[in-house]
């Protein structure tokens, strides 16, 4: 069942066998960037829990219990999410009828587990709802939660919580795992290289993200003169603007990771990526292939400050042009 996973410390490895042994706290936060496995260690560690092989076998992935529980019908697991409200949060509704559900009894008889995935989401209400239960947890459930990281709870959630960061892989040993994945050793470099060695966000690469890149690639491609940048800002303002609205604000932040990862990168060594600027001597890409380190940084400084400018919910393709326009200006 986890056949590919890769554990990333030698916290996380032990954590594993303190849950085969039925031992341990009754919550853990589990902390670290998008796509490094928060959430496939939380089901690895409710599987342990939850497992009926023999403790060395647990999780085995092939018995009744594990079963249920990786297709979402085990009746001791309960699994917090954020929903599809336009907000993106976990209600205090949702926290009262999951904490109404870990007061009854196990239908197993055995432990109950609750996985909050994205816990920073919970509603400030929704937190002290939690908050109670966790000062007076049943005693035959433990709690998962996951967060980028640990300051989007409150402290006295923080302070009930034994704590797991999970750091991402080295780029070299990322790039192995996504070939055991079945990518390409090309294309699992690239991904690897663009998510900084977390797995998930890079098996998310070939599909979801290199088409958007190669999206802002070819805009790129078209900026050469300072009356280009508010088109190709509003370009990329629509891209951001396109699908649910509740996904926007990771559609913005994926934007700002490709900007910011263009200019960091080596674009020598991605000929793909001036491939699509049809070789053209003023465009960006052909701009940023010769631009010096001193100039890429002052770029990347830009890239992080528009970042800063839309979180703080200025004008997306206003913000855009005003990168655009530093980072001609800060081109030889």
């Amino acid at each position: 069942m986890f056949e590919y996973w890769q554990w990333p410390n030698e916290q996380s490895r032990r954590l594993l066998d303190v849950m085969r042994g039925r031992r341990g706290s009754h919550a853990y936060l589990i902390t670290g960037a998008e796509g490094v496995g928060k959430r496939t260690a939380a089901r690895l560690y409710a599987g342990a829990l939850l497992c009926s092989a023999e403790e060395t076998l647990r999780p085995c992935g092939m018995c009744g219990e594990c079963l249920r529980l990786y297709g979402g019908t085990h009746p001791d697991a309960h699994v917090i999410a954020p929903g599809d409200n336009r907000s993106n949060t976990i209600s205090i509704d949702t926290v009262r009828e999951a904490a109404a559900a870990l007061a009854s009894r196990s239908f197993e008889g055995g432990v109950k587990v609750a996985m909050i995935l994205s816990a920073g989401r919970m509603e400030d209400r929704a937190q002290n709802t939690l908050l109670k239960t966790l000062e007076e947890p049943p005693g035959d459930c433990v709690f998962f939660l996951t967060a980028e990281c640990a300051s989007e709870l409150l402290p006295t959630i923080r302070s009930r919580c034994a704590w797991l960061p999970l750091p991402a892989l080295p780029v070299e040993q990322a790039e192995r795992v996504l070939v055991s994945y079945g990518l390409s050793a090309h294309d699992a470099r690239e991904a690897a290289s663009f998510s900084h060695g977390a797995v998930g966000a890079a098996l998310r690469y070939p599909d979801e993200i290199r088409p958007l890149r190669q999206q802002i690639d070819r805009i790129l491609g078209m900026l050469r003169y300072a009356d280009d940048a508010q088109q190709c800002a509003a370009e990329m303002a629509a891209i951001a603007d396109s699908g649910p609205d509740q996904n926007r604000v990771k559609r913005i932040s994926l934007l700002f990771d490709i900007l910011e990862h263009t200019v960091s990168s080596d674009i020598g060594k991605a000929p793909e990526l001036l491939d699509a600027a049809g070789g053209d001597s003023d465009s960006m890409n052909e701009k940023l292939r010769r631009a010096s380190v001193r100039t890429r940084l002052a770029m990347l400084d830009a890239a992080v400050d528009a970042r800063r400018r839309v979180s703080m919910h200025m004008s997306l393709a206003a913000t855009i042009e005003m990168m655009l326009l530093n980072w001609m200006r800060g081109n030889p």
